[in-house]
Formats: C-alpha cells, sequence, structure tokens
C-alpha cells in the first residue's frame, strides 16, 4: 500500500505544478504509522462524514488518541464540513434523507475539527449558505487555530474521576507557535454538564506564578485574566 502512494506521490512532484496530494484509504491498514513518509500531503483517517450529529461525534472520539499523527505537511483529514447541509445534501448517504444538524451542532463540528487539526473543507452549497453557516464558516480566530503553522495536534484532558466516566465530556488543548494555547470545552452529550479546567492539567501548577489571559473565539471578545 506505502509503495502505491509513493509512486503517486513522485508522479506529482514531476509534473511541473504544485499539486495538493490527498491520500485516501479511510483510515484502514494502519495508515497513521506510515502516511507521512509516503509524501502525502493529508490523508482520510476515516469512513465517511454523514450530515447527522452521531456521525460528526463518532469520527472526533475517533481521532482522539491520534494527535500525534498530524503536523505540518501531513494532515490527517476526517473528512470534510458538514456545516450548513441542513439534510440538504444530494447525496443519500451524506444526509439527505436524515436531517441534518442543528446551528448549535454544526458549531462544535468546526470547533472540533478547527482544533484538532483537520482540513476545513466546505462541503455545503454555499450559495445557499445562511447567515448563521456564513458566521460558522468565516469565524476567522478558528480558522487561525486550525492553520496555526506548526500544525500540532489537540491532546484531550478528561475530567476528575468523580464528574464523569464517558468520552462525551472533556477539553482539548493544542500549543500554538505563538506560545497561546487554544482551549475547547466540549459536552457532546445531549444534558446539561459542567466542566472545569485545572491550570495544573496544561502544566501550570499554581506555585509557577502564571496566570491565563482569556478570549472568546465565538464571541470574539477577552473574557479576563484568570488565575
Amino acid at each position: 500500500m506505502l509503495m502505491i502512494y509513493k509512486r503517486m506521490s513522485i508522479a506529482l512532484r514531476n509534473c511541473g505544478r504544485d499539486i495538493l496530494f490527498s491520500a485516501c484509504n479511510w483510515g484502514e491498514d494502519n495508515v497513521y504509522q506510515w502516511i507521512r513518509e509516503s509524501g502525502a500531503h493529508m490523508y482520510r483517517s476515516t469512513g465517511d462524514i454523514q450530515d447527522h450529529w452521531d456521525s460528526i461525534k463518532n469520527l472526533m472520539i475517533s481521532q482522539l488518541d491520534k494527535q500525534c499523527y498530524t503536523g505540518s505537511y501531513c494532515h490527517n483529514d476526517m473528512d470534510m464540513l458538514v456545516v450548513g447541509m441542513y439534510g440538504g445534501s444530494n447525496n443519500d448517504f451524506i444526509g439527505s434523507k436524515i436531517g441534518g444538524c442543528s446551528d448549535t451542532e454544526y458549531k462544535s463540528h468546526f470547533s472540533l475539527w478547527s482544533m484538532m487539526g483537520s482540513p476545513l473543507m466546505i462541503g455545503c452549497d454555499i450559495r445557499k449558505a445562511t447567515p448563521a453557516t456564513k458566521d460558522i464558516l468565516m469565524n476567522h480566530d478558528l480558522i487561525a487555530i486550525n492553520q496555526d503553522r506548526e500544525g500540532r495536534g489537540a491532546y484531550r484532558i478528561k475530567p476528575e474521576p468523580q464528574w464523569f466516566h464517558t468520552n462525551d465530556v472533556f477539553m482539548l488543548v493544542k500549543v500554538l507557535s505563538d506560545g497561546d494555547l487554544a482551549i475547547g470545552f466540549f459536552n457532546l452529550s445531549d444534558s446539561q454538564r459542567e466542566l472545569s479546567l485545572q491550570f495544573w492539567d496544561i502544566g501550570l501548577p499554581y506555585a509557577a506564578g502564571y496566570s491565563l489571559s482569556l478570549y472568546d473565539c465565538w464571541e470574539h471578545k477577552e473574557l479576563g485574566v484568570y488565575f
């Protein structure tokens, strides 16, 4: 399998044009472990996405332990965005018979793909994009996190054991090239939950004397300094 992708990589590099090489075998054959040496710029790491919250959630959870396999020049592609489809795909498998997601679910989808470094490829018909869809897809703060030049993967922090025992509630932390930290709080369940981020979980013990100046990437505003 590796040699087939290497042949394609060599052919594209010698065609005289700049071309993005997107490899796809849907995450099979332990592709994470060998795809970088093939020369592919991005690789599919999951099965096909559907315009349905369960599909988004399951694809994302399947990649939570794969953060070390994404990086600059070889990005983990969790499939296209379904933001703004609202069940309106012309493909029955993707969503025309499924019903789509709410805007809140689409915001979570975009946040997760941005934090985890997946290429942000628009799947909806942009000619029919609603104002809410445009607000999500044009969020410059989240796009900047996704496009950070070092392309590091986001690591997961699970709540203390006394809180929750499922994969539905967690935090993602992504270290950015300028030293900032992108932190995402995610509740994938159908009920209200509470999360608490302890600074020592991200390597900042109280004795270090550091504080965090927080900024909300959805409201686009400063939240103040927290110790």
